[in-house]
């Protein structure tokens, strides 16, 4: 199974997601290898961290598809992408102006190319009149 984390805004919080599922999945017995596409590395870069403090990830954190895994969690990079493995794609989103446009039009690409997507508010900040707002349109109008 192929679980592919997207979005085509940056910093809305895809690396730390994608650590998270493949982190869940493996919890629950599976083999899981955790696919950085993105140049910037943020998932490989967390590996380095972990290995220097003698932490033992219950994934394997990779930049290339190897064989013999259960599931396959891949991290993309921001920016127009296309080609996902697999049927879902995990889409996460800050609820503040810039990042839900580009939310709601890398959604509608990726549903138009066939995907079951799966929409994540992160960071979300009830005092917040912007946040509280988005929050609405998100829940009535995204979530499948």
């Amino acid at each position: 199974m192929h679980v592919s984390i997207y979005n085509p805004k940056g910093g809305v919080g895809k690396s730390t997601l994608a650590i998270h599922v493949a982190a869940s999945y493996a919890e629950l017995g599976a083999k899981v290898a955790l696919i950085d596409h993105d140049p910037q590395g943020t998932v490989l870069t967390h590996s380095r961290l972990a290995q220097q403090e003698r932490q033992e990830l219950p994934y394997v954190p990779t930049n290339v598809v190897v064989k013999g895994f259960d599931i396959y969690i891949h991290d993309f990079p921001p920016g127009l992408q296309e080609d996902f493995p697999g049927r879902v794609v995990v889409m996460p989103t800050l609820l503040d102006a810039p990042s839900y446009l580009a939310f709601k039009r890398g959604m509608a690409l990726v549903k138009d190319l066939g995907h079951v997507v799966v929409p994540v508010a992160n960071r979300y900040r009830s005092d917040r009149s912007e946040q509280r707002e988005l929050a609405k349109d998100f829940t009535t109008n995204l979530v499948l």
